[in-house]
């Protein structure tokens, strides 16, 4: 009877722990502090700048932030934006999202900006934003225009589009705001995400090609938790009437 009634425990065990523990949790970063610039004042910025208090963005992207005042922090060639005093709590599978374009661009395959993560336990990590595969000029006139996508930890996606470039009539969009997914490793499982520095490490000197971040987010535990199927329930209920009838023989006896 002992052994029932451990197979009824272990029933249990199995079902309780048959599925994440965590719903998804997004994190907003507050970066009203930083903001620099206002898209409306661009070149061709007052779409962009609709676009982004529209807040509608690429819903297929699964990213919910938007830039609801059109606004963004210009970095130039060899400075940094640096957010610290975070304490943004980590599950798993986490990852910061940014909206990050360029004005101009460096040229397609040259490292752009360098994002750095820190944990509350000293740890880092380091993802870097190539031109042509994960950053871009803001811009449809020329410069960088290109956006493969990249590949994990580190990958790009358009997250916002206006019309047709005015002078090209290509049918291409004329201005956009493109999203970053920076996937953080396991070390930073479980802790606190403290700082995010965004470098940018372009190369030239003689041109304004700035990097202009408009919004950034932390996702965690993106598995979302599981409900238990009918059949694991039954199986719930199985186990739950096992050892009721394990307790009944034992005040019998």
């Amino acid at each position: 009877m002992a052994t029932k009634s451990y197979m009824a425990l272990a029933g249990i065990a199995a079902i309780l722990g048959s599925g994440p523990a965590f719903a998804e949790t997004i994190t907003s970063i507050d970066l009203s502090s930083y903001y620099n610039g206002n898209w409306s004042s661009q070149n061709n910025g007052a779409a962009l700048a609709a676009g982004a208090e529209s807040g509608t963005g690429n819903t297929a992207s699964g990213l919910s932030f938007s830039d609801p005042n059109g606004r963004y922090v210009s970095i130039a060639i060899g400075s940094s934006l640096t957010i610290s005093g975070l304490s943004v709590p980590l599950g798993t599978d986490n990852t910061l999202n940014l909206l990050t374009n360029e004005f101009f661009g460096n040229g397609s395959g040259n490292a752009d900006a360098k994002v750095t993560v820190k944990n509350n336990l000293g740890d880092k990590e380091t993802f870097d934003l190539v031109g042509g595969s994960t950053i871009r000029d803001y811009n449809n006139d020329g410069y960088t225009n290109t956006l493969t996508g990249g590949a994990p930890p580190t990958t790009a996606q358009t997250w916002w589009t206006t019309g047709d470039a005015l002078f090209t009539g290509n049918g291409e969009p004329s201005q956009r705001l493109d999203a970053q997914t920076l996937t953080l490793a396991s070390v930073f499982d479980g802790t606190d995400l403290t700082s995010i520095e965004i470098l940018n490490s372009g190369f030239s000197l003689t041109s304004p090609f700035d990097d202009v971040v408009s919004a950034a987010q932390v996702t965690t535990n993106r598995t979302p938790a599981t409900v238990p199927e009918p059949g694991s329930l039954a199986l719930f209920g199985t186990a739950l009437a096992g050892l009721g009838l394990f307790a009944r023989r034992r005040r019998t006896s």
